[in-house]
């Protein structure tokens, strides 16, 4: 029998939860039966941060740079101030299947408004019984030159928040520096978003973060052409970083 893709991510999380001594908790069942994980780290911090990868599951870096910063122990220095959250892999059945939809052909990262949500969709949704601070989404974009990312904040006075982020990225990947990206305008790979989840007609996971209180919502993506390496390390400097600009300016 032919091992899954998903199989290998789960053995790998395990074994770093048998070394880290950390729980996994399985908080539901995708259609085809995988299980959703949820880690956390950090308890009763100052601020809580929800980092999340795979809603999409033709983007495997996301998940796999989620693997390497725990391996890594690259949210360790961290805990003093940061509570976590860790979404690993939210739509397992697409990362088996290399497409972006699950196994019943639906983009989840569309329907955080819709009722009744999928399982997987219901099962990110109930983390925010508490809000966070900070939220951090993985993503890859296969059609982008270079790395580039959504920003959703509260605060105008930290609008540069994303472009401090951007600088340290572009040491390990290139930036997407067109003027406009995915049909957004962009400046130096920052989109940001401006428009309030109601005046959407459907729901991405940022926009419901957003909408339950969060101070800063980034969706991250990796210029999806990169090798894999390339792209995981990528992330793998944006979360650091991201962790360390919010406490500068948002604190």
């Amino acid at each position: 029998m032919i091992e899954s893709y998903y199989s290998k991510i789960v053995q790998r999380l395990e074994a770093w939860s048998a070394h880290s001594d950390t729980p996994i908790l399985e908080i539901g069942r995708s259609p085809a039966g995988d299980a959703l994980m949820r880690i956390d780290k950090g308890v009763q911090r100052p601020h809580r941060a929800l980092i999340s990868a795979g809603i999409h599951g033709d983007e495997p870096g996301g998940v796999e740079a989620v693997c390497a910063m725990l391996e890594n122990n690259l949210l360790d220095d961290f805990l003093n101030d940061w509570e976590f959250v860790i979404l690993p892999c939210i739509n397992p059945d697409g990362l088996n299947r290399g497409t972006r939809n699950n196994s019943m052909d639906q983009d989840l990262n569309r329907l955080f408004n819709t009722y009744p949500p999928p399982e997987e969709v219901k099962c990110v949704q109930d983390i925010f019984e508490r809000p966070f601070d900070l939220t951090l989404e993985l993503h890859e974009d296969t059609e982008s030159n270079g790395y580039y990312l959504y920003q959703k904040i509260r605060r105008h006075d930290c609008e540069r928040f994303g472009g401090l982020i951007l600088r340290d990225v572009q040491l390990i990947t290139p930036l997407n520096l067109s003027n406009e990206i995915d049909g957004h305008v962009a400046e130096g790979g920052m989109i940001e978003v401006s428009k309030q989840p109601v005046q959407l007609e459907f729901w991405p996971m940022a926009f419901y973060a957003y909408h339950k209180g969060a101070n800063a919502c980034l969706t991250l993506e990796t210029p999806g052409g990169e090798a894999l390496e390339r792209r995981v390390e990528a992330h793998c400097a944006a979360v650091p970083s991201a962790l360390r600009h919010y406490q500068e300016l948002f604190v």
